[in-house]
């Protein structure tokens, strides 16, 4: 289908298209009127050329200057128009980037239709501007009053902020019912002393006070939703008196000079409410003078990037019981500047206490630090987070008298980050406490997570998590009974004394190393604890308290530190008195004393490498259970189905069957091995099989130990079976291992072998070794790993053992072996080569100490420890690095 429009037509639709697009680019939001004005270039409003005006079809010159009788009068874009004389006109529109100036007459708007000023670009009033009753005054652009003018609100007037509204100066309409300022829109205070007005404040407006200089504005006790205070211009103190008491949204203090301002100076027990950010970024803000203040951020951050925040001020001749209290329901972040939380100059150990309660995140970095500058008094901080993990990261600068208390039910995640200064640390009670660095938590050692110098207490009835990145200890802070434990670290965790677990002992990543303590789960054969296993377990002892009563999957997660050998107890009538099982797997042969033993028709001929030790401690007895077994990592197995648990009451006993047979399940790599109908649970358990499962070397035991300048390897095998040859592997790390030598197998053999080997040029300090066995076809198994510390070998090298503490902050001590009677020098360098530190010694063959102590004050960093021989020139090096 075809459509034909007459030229006329067309003619008229393109020309109306065109005068549409034109208002649109002038900003007119209506199309024009007759009667309408608008500018036609800058200039005097009372110049008649200075204006055109539409006659119904076109715009043309005026004839005369617009006034209220007339229709729409636009400023547009670009253009100036200064009220030179006296004029009353409403419908005034001023466009993006043009301007209404005010300055040597008055302008009246008076009340017409629609809005009957509308400020799109700029209005800038230095003499008298007034409005009469019901009109309407919308600022989206930019307003100003300078200091010359005047701005009457009658009554029934609207003005209505959307842009920004700045007051210089001169004498307006503040009393209430006049102004709103809305979401986006600021009213700015740009004078010393005069009145904000008593406005409407929409959610997302602002009140900025940015001119004062000794008198601060009246009209601040409202309830603001943003305020923004920039004070650069003060020559004096300010004090708010508890008048800004509520804002909504923000507070910023951007600004206050060389001088402070108090958001309460006498603190009467008054209270700032911040509805949600308090920004700091320059200046001195002191929440009080004296006396107790409290700043409440209801759900919001104290985000601080400079400036000092002081809770109270030195030299105060009075004060309360307490001091400021501020309660942060957000994070606290301090990249700049200075959280000062006393300066209190009392003698009563109870007043000028700064208080800060934070139930989020406390992050200090860059230039940021939290201190207190009294010697009389304290800071306090509170983690009050309820059941949320709360983060602490810093850069180590909290300085000074700051208590740290972690309350009830919070949960205070400190990564590898310090606590540091010198006042107290409390866990409390149901607190949580997830730690990260290496030295786990300790009481009085500048190592691990807390380092403050005060007094350091862990409540026995808090939870502990360790989570770190690298391998941890618990430390000696860690105490002998926790309410929760929970270990998420591959690296692996040691304890550094045995611990009771109350309520709910976690596995999720990682091993506990307990071969020297025990790790126990319950406290009681009342409390008994809950066990939760995604991954990991305990190497060494693992004990838990056991009821009476039938009980189901009583799991000890144990094992060695390459393999999990969990044991799990399942009791079909419940033991006869209540009490502990304490277990352990020990990655060596139990021997083959009492075998062959037929079981289910099978003739068991051998044991795997390792055994289960279980010991009933507090009266347990009885019972009978199912049991399966974990035997992950024993070489040998062809077919974990024909797998076979046999039990014996000591070491030295004879094995013997204890039960019914039941069926491994499992497979090959994972295999577990089942029995049920067992009874009495304390004992001995081991792995046994027919000729199907060969179970290739029964090794008893795989000792290392220094000797003179070498390190002797021995090990005993109760039987081999296709064994070709050892290979004894020695690491630096416990992870990368290197042959030292290597032993012909006994190859098929039923009776006690004994072998031994040297490490002829072992590692100064601590090693690991383990030994590789292999079969006459090419596969092989390892033993588990053994640690040394070798302080005496290689007695002609020139060795540094260790320097300790490190990392170190003024001084540190090392230990060498020095090759010869002889004259050394001990040197510190810098990463770029300096030498910063040299002094000359004489030490005597073997070992010696030396200690570093740091006079010149050395930045935090890397630098290298050297060690020469002056006779020889022999050198050693080491790494040390300055917290």
């Amino acid at each position: 289908m075809n459509f034909f429009f007459p030229l006329s037509t067309l003619f008229v639709f393109t020309t109306g298209l065109i005068i549409c697009l034109l208002l649109a680019f002038n900003g007119q939001t209506t199309a024009a009127a007759a009667g309408d004005y608008r500018s036609f270039t800058t200039g005097n409003w009372n110049a008649v050329g200075t204006w055109e005006t539409y006659n119904g079809v076109s715009w043309v010159a005026a004839v005369s200057t617009p006034t209220s009788a007339n229709g729409v009068i636009e400023i547009q874009a670009g253009h100036t128009v200064s009220v030179t004389a006296i004029v009353t006109a409403d419908q005034v529109l001023i466009d993006a980037t043009g301007t209404l100036a005010v300055t040597t007459a008055a302008l009246t708007i008076a009340n017409g239709a629609g809005t009957d000023l509308t400020v799109n670009g700029n209005l800038d009033v230095s003499n008298t501007i007034s409005f009469s009753g019901s009109s309407s005054f919308d600022v989206n652009g930019v307003g100003i009053l300078r200091s010359t003018g005047t701005m009457t609100l009658n009554a029934g007037t609207i003005a209505t902020v959307s842009g920004r509204f700045k007051r210089e100066g001169g004498t307006m309409t503040t009393t209430a019912g006049f102004w709103t300022v809305n979401s986006g829109g600021t009213f700015e205070h740009a004078m010393d002393a005069g009145s904000l007005p008593l406005a409407t404040w929409k959610a997302g407006s602002t009140c900025e006070v940015s001119g004062t200089t000794a008198t601060q504005p009246t009209n601040m006790n409202q309830v603001f939703k943003s305020f923004t205070w920039n004070g650069a211009n003060q020559t004096t103190d300010i004090n708010f008196a508890n008048a800004l008491s509520t804002v909504n949204e923000d507070l910023t203090i951007e600004s206050t000079g060389s001088y402070s301002i108090f958001l309460d100076q006498q603190g009467n027990n008054s209270v700032t409410t911040i509805g949600r950010n308090f920004y700091i970024q320059n200046g001195i803000t002191y929440v009080c003078l004296n006396g107790k203040s409290d700043v409440t951020l209801s759900q919001g951050d104290i985000i601080m990037t400079g400036g000092v925040f002081n809770f109270n001020k030195s030299g105060a001749t009075s004060y309360g019981n307490q001091s400021a209290t501020v309660t942060v329901n957000g994070n606290v972040t301090v990249s700049g500047g200075t959280i000062d939380m006393s300066q209190s100059t009392s003698v009563n150990a109870n007043k000028g206490v700064g208080v800060m309660l934070i139930s989020a995140n406390l992050t200090i970095s860059g230039s940021g630090g939290i201190t207190e500058t009294s010697s009389l008094s304290r800071g306090e901080i509170y983690f009050n987070g309820a059941s949320v993990i709360q983060y602490f990261v810093s850069n180590t600068n909290i300085t000074n008298r700051i208590n740290y208390t972690v309350n009830a039910l919070a949960i205070l995640s400190t990564s590898d980050y310090i606590l540091t200064g010198t006042g107290t640390f409390t866990l409390s009670s149901t607190g949580g406490l997830m730690i990260g660095h290496g030295g786990g938590i300790t009481l009085t050692s500048m190592t691990g997570n807390v380092q403050c110098t005060g007094t350091r207490s862990y409540n026995t009835g808090a939870d502990y998590t360790y989570n770190g990145i690298v391998a941890q200890v618990t430390g000696d802070g860690f105490p002998s009974q926790v309410r929760k434990l929970l270990l998420n670290n591959a690296f692996n965790c040691t304890l550094t004394n045995s611990v009771s677990v109350s309520d709910t002992l976690t596995f999720t990543s990682g091993l506990w190393i307990a071969t020297n303590d025990t790790l126990t789960l319950g406290i009681s054969t009342a409390v008994r604890g809950t066990l939760s296993r995604t991954s990991g377990h305990v190497v060494g002892y693992f004990r838990r308290w056991l009821s009476t009563g039938a009980i189901s999957n009583i799991l000890f997660p144990i094992g060695t530190l390459n393999y999990y050998n969990g044991a799990t107890f399942s009791f079909t009538t419940g033991p006869t008195t209540a009490g502990s099982l304490v277990a352990t797997f020990v990655p060596s042969s139990p021997g083959i004393t009492g075998l062959p033993l037929t079981d289910a028709a099978t003739s068991l001929v051998n044991v795997g490498y390792g055994y289960w030790s279980f010991g009933a401690m507090n009266s347990f007895a009885g019972g009978t259970f199912n049991l399966n077994l974990n035997a992950n990592g024993f070489p040998g197995i062809n077919d974990y189905t024909a797998l076979h648990i046999v039990k014996k009451t000591s070491i030295g006993s004879s094995w013997t069957l204890n039960g019914t047979h039941a069926a491994g399940t499992g497979s090959n790599a994972i295999p577990v091995a089942n029995r049920t109908g067992m009874t009495t649970a304390a004992g001995i358990y081991g792995i046994s099989s027919g000729s199907v499962n060969p179970l290739p070397i029964e090794l008893i035991s795989f000792e290392a130990a220094p000797e003179n300048d070498f390190v002797k390897l021995s090990w005993i095998t109760s039987s081999e079976l296709n064994n070709d040859f050892f290979t004894a592997e020695r690491s630096a790390d416990g992870k990368n291992f290197m042959p030292v030598a290597i032993v012909r197998g006994a190859g098929n053999s039923t009776v006690t072998s004994y072998y031994t080997t040297i490490d002829r040029k072992p590692l100064a300090g601590h090693s690991y070794y383990r030994l590789k066995q292999t079969d006459y076809d090419g596969s092989f198994t390892y033993s588990s790993i053994v640690a040394i510390n070798n302080l005496f070998s290689n007695d002609n090298q020139l060795i540094l053992v260790y320097a300790s503490p490190m990392p170190f902050t003024d001084s540190f001590s090392m230990l060498f072996n020095a090759n010869a009677d002889d004259m050394y020098v001990a040197e510190l360098i810098s990463t770029s080569g300096n030498v910063l530190f040299s002094e000359k010694m004489v030490a005597l063959k073997g070992l010696n100490t030396f200690s570093f102590n740091d006079s010149k004050n050395l930045p935090a960093g890397i630098y290298i420890l050297r060690i020469t021989n002056q006779a020889n020139k022999l050198s050693v090096t080491r790494k040390v690095v300055k917290q």
